[in-house]
Formats: structure tokens, C-alpha cells, sequence
């Protein structure tokens, strides 16, 4: 009898445990779901440049996520909101999220997601020219991703570091780098990536100085580009070999190279692209001697740096410009070109000056914006916990509903199960003494014939010792 009960306690307690595994399961299938479309629409806005937009979507799927305890969906929604981050040149708050997302990958064992995020952080330091962080980064990042043979990864990272020793003018380190990506793009054909390596290592071998060299790997790039109709890149690798042309003094060449630059940058409406093959050009015809070609090249190149705001560029015009109006004896124009590039050379030093007030008043923003951020998370947090506790709490109560009502259920069927015993038993009983009286009955019906056997047989005694009643008769009359 108690096997039979703890079996049938047992059975309810798992048919109530199941219903709500299958409740909560219905609700985190519903939770994920919602999760994947705000990072498709965070996506979305983030293509359009739309980031304001895209940190609503990925943070509303990033407390969806916790409050889910999903670490999967979790650490992407901080790796997202980390690049949108990056994108906007935020970095404390990029690397912020990145360390999160990849706390998280690293929980979830996913090599690939680590080898990614910490070469984004690398990323990050490089471009803060902090080099020592940028490269301990990016070591962690090869590392794993060469545990998971991770080709593609390793390249990007081998890339990187290259990148890295090329800013600290470590030219010979950075190209052995840049050959051991090429290596392994060609070892296993990934050609997504294989241009940018040539192009860095072209690129490596012109600050050394081995242009020859250098023509060699921008070829490679320029032929790539256009067997792949990459249109938007064939320009640049064009200027590129311009450029390396005119350090081997092959004006002619170059001068070919920057027109070809010329056409495919107005293919593909690119302004700045035109500036610099417009200066480009200008040089080259200056170089020859051509002054009127290279005057009216460089007011090309102006026209466009004013239009964009490049001081820079237009403080290298006005230069150029006011040499060759001295040299055509027109003073006076380059007088005032000597003092429009005086000025933007004053103003460009302002700018360095404001630009250094303005990362310390950026750094004051950030890390304002990031104690705000924290109070914000901390409070999400406080809100998820509570909502958490509430559902727990809900959970408890249908739980111990449904305890409650297998305890009763189970005591009904104790007192049903007793009433069945006992009505057994009081069956048996009645049973027991019909039988009795049933034999009883048999017996006094037994002994019964009996007696009267005897009397039946005592009585034809005393008939066959008897005189007959005619035999009486007669003697008595006479």
C-alpha cells in the first residue's frame, strides 16, 4: 500500500513539474524570437546609420536576454552594442561591452565569438596607439582562434598585429606578419581577406622605401579588384601605384595610373578620392614643367578640399599653388595664396589644440555617460531580479497549489482505499455467516429427517406388534 501511494505521488509531482517546464519553455521560445527580430531591426539601423535607433533594438534584446538568463543572446547583444559603439568612436564604452560580450563567450566556450571580439578590442587600442594593450589583445585572439582552426581568424589577426608593428615603423616584423596571412588565405583559399593583406604588405615595402617591391603586391591588389568587378576599391589601388610610380620618377606611368583613378572615383561619386587624384595629377604635370595643367589640376583638388572641409588638402593646394604663381611672376596671387595657407596652417594648429581640449571634454562625456550607464544597469538589474523573484514567488505558489491538491487527492484516496478495505472485510464477514447458518440450516434439516425416520420406523414397530383393528373388532363382539 505505501509503495502504491509514494508511486502515485511521484507521478503527480512530475506531471506537474512537466506542465511547467512546458509553460516556461513556451515563454523563452517567445522571449528568443523576440530577441532575434530587434537584432535584425538594430541591424538594420545600424546599415542606414541610424545608431540611436539601433542601441533601443539591441538593448531592449539584451534585458529580453537576461531576463531569460540566455548567455548566448546575451554576450551578442553586448558584442553589438560594443561595434555601434566603435562605429561612433565611443571607445570606453565599445570596450566596455566587448569585455561583457566576451565574458561571455568565454563562459559559453565559444572560440570562434572570443577569437572575434578580443581582436575588435585589440582593434580599438591600436587605433589609441596603445600599442602594448592592442598587441596582448591580439595575441589572445590568434591563440584561440588557432585552438579552433579558425584560418580566417588567424589571417585577420595575423593582419592586425602586422598593422600594429607597421605604426611603430617595424617594418621587417610587420611584413613577416603580413606573409605568414598571406600564407594561410592561399593555404586555404580565403580571398575575402588575402587584397587587404597585399595591400598592407604594398604598402609596408613603399614606407620602406623598396617600391619596386612594393609594385609587385599592388599589382596583385589592383588585378584582384578588377577580376572581381570591385569597383569601389579599383580607384584607390590605381592611386596607389601612381604613387609609388612617382617615387621611381615613371611619371609617365603615373600620370596614366592617376587619370585611371580619376575615372573609376567619378564612377562611384567619391570626392575625396578625386581631390587627392587631382593633386596627384597636379604634382606629376608640375614635375614636368607643365605649370598651366598642374595650376589648373590643383584648383580642382581645392575646389573639392574646401567643399569637404579638408584642411589638409587644401592648405597642400594653396602651397603648391602660390610656388607656381611666383615662378609664373604673378606675386600678388601668390602672395594671397601664401596667406591662405598661413591661415589654414593656423587654424589647422587651433583645430590640434581644440581637438585635444575636445578628447578631454569627450573623456569628462564618457565617463559620465558610462556612470550613467551603470546606475542604468545596476537599476535593469534590480528590475530583473524583482521581476525574477516574482516569478519565482509564482512559481512557488502553483507549485505548492498543485502539491496541496495531490495531498488531498492522495488522502481521498486513502479514505476511499480504507472504505474499500473495510467494506471487503464487512463482505466477508456476511459472507462468512451466511455459510455458518447455510450449514447450520443443513445440519437441523439432516438431524431433523432423522428423527422423524425413527419415529416412521418406531411406528411400523408398534403397527407389526399391534393386533389389527379388524382382528380387535371381532373379539370384542364376540
Amino acid at each position: 500500500m505505501r509503495v502504491k501511494l509514494i508511486t502515485l505521488s511521484i507521478l503527480f509531482f512530475s506531471i506537474s513539474q512537466t506542465f511547467a517546464q512546458i509553460n516556461n519553455s513556451s515563454k523563452t521560445i517567445g522571449d528568443t524570437i523576440e530577441i532575434i527580430a530587434l537584432n535584425k531591426s538594430g541591424i538594420r539601423c545600424q546599415l542606414n546609420s541610424q545608431f540611436d535607433s539601433s542601441f533601443i533594438y539591441f538593448r531592449k534584446g539584451l534585458v529580453i536576454a537576461k531576463k531569460i538568463k540566455s548567455l548566448k543572446y546575451e554576450a551578442s547583444s553586448n558584442l553589438k552594442i560594443g561595434i555601434v559603439f566603435n562605429i561612433l568612436e565611443e571607445n570606453d564604452s565599445a570596450i566596455s561591452y566587448l569585455n561583457m560580450a566576451l565574458i561571455g563567450y568565454k563562459k559559453l566556450n565559444n572560440k570562434d565569438k572570443i577569437t572575434n571580439t578580443l581582436l575588435r578590442i585589440g582593434n580599438i587600442y591600436a587605433m589609441r596607439a596603445n600599442y602594448p594593450k592592442a598587441l596582448k589583445y591580439m595575441d589572445s585572439s590568434l591563440t584561440f582562434a588557432r585552438e579552433s582552426n579558425n584560418y580566417e581568424g588567424m589571417t585577420l589577426c595575423l593582419n592586425s598585429i602586422g598593422l600594429v608593428f607597421k605604426s611603430q615603423r617595424s617594418f621587417k616584423t610587420a611584413t613577416n606578419y603580413f606573409k605568414q596571412a598571406i600564407e594561410i588565405s592561399k593555404k586555404n583559399e580565403i580571398n575575402n581577406v588575402i587584397d587587404n593583406v597585399y595591400a598592407n604588405l604594398g604598402s609596408c615595402y613603399y614606407d620602406m622605401g623598396s617600391f619596386d617591391t612594393a609594385l609587385i603586391y599592388q599589382n596583385l591588389v589592383l588585378k584582384s579588384h578588377i577580376a572581381s568587378n570591385n569597383i569601389e576599391d579599383i580607384g584607390g589601388a590605381y592611386l596607389n601605384l601612381g604613387l609609388t610610380q612617382d617615387e621611381l620618377k615613371q611619371y609617365d606611368k603615373a600620370k596614366e595610373n592617376y587619370l585611371k583613378a580619376q575615372e573609376y572615383f567619378e564612377k562611384i561619386d567619391d570626392e575625396y578620392g578625386l581631390s587627392l587624384a587631382y593633386m596627384n595629377l597636379a604634382a606629376v604635370y608640375e614635375r614636368k614643367n607643365n605649370r598651366k595643367l598642374s595650376e589648373e589640376y590643383y584648383q580642382k583638388s581645392l575646389a573639392i578640399s574646401l567643399k569637404l572641409k579638408d584642411l589638409e588638402g587644401a592648405k597642400s593646394c594653396y602651397k603648391s599653388l602660390s610656388k607656381i604663381a611666383a615662378l609664373n611672376k604673378q606675386f600678388e596671387k601668390a602672395y594671397n595664396y601664401h596667406v591662405e595657407f598661413t591661415r589654414l596652417n593656423d587654424s589647422i594648429f587651433n583645430v590640434e589644440n581644440s581637438k585635444q581640449l575636445g578628447d578631454m571634454k569627450t573623456q569628462l562625456e564618457v565617463e559620465k555617460k558610462e556612470a550613467e550607464l551603470k546606475i542604468k544597469s545596476e537599476a535593469e538589474k534590480e528590475k530583473l531580479k524583482a521581476i525574477a523573484n516574482e516569478q519565482q514567488q509564482r512559481q512557488y505558489i502553483i507549485i505548492f497549489a498543485v502539491l496541496g491538491i495531490l495531498l488531498v487527492v492522495i488522502i481521498f484516496s486513502i479514505f476511499l482505499y480504507r472504505r474499500f478495505k473495510l467494506t471487503q472485510k464487512q463482505k466477508q464477514i456476511i459472507e462468512l455467516k451466511e455459510k455458518e447458518t447455510k450449514l447450520q440450516k443443513e445440519f437441523i434439516e439432516e438431524k431433523q429427517a432423522e428423527i422423524l425416520d425413527s419415529i416412521r420406523y418406531a411406528k411400523r414397530i408398534q403397527q407389526a406388534m399391534l393386533p389389527s383393528k379388524k382382528y380387535i373388532s371381532k373379539i370384542l363382539k364376540g
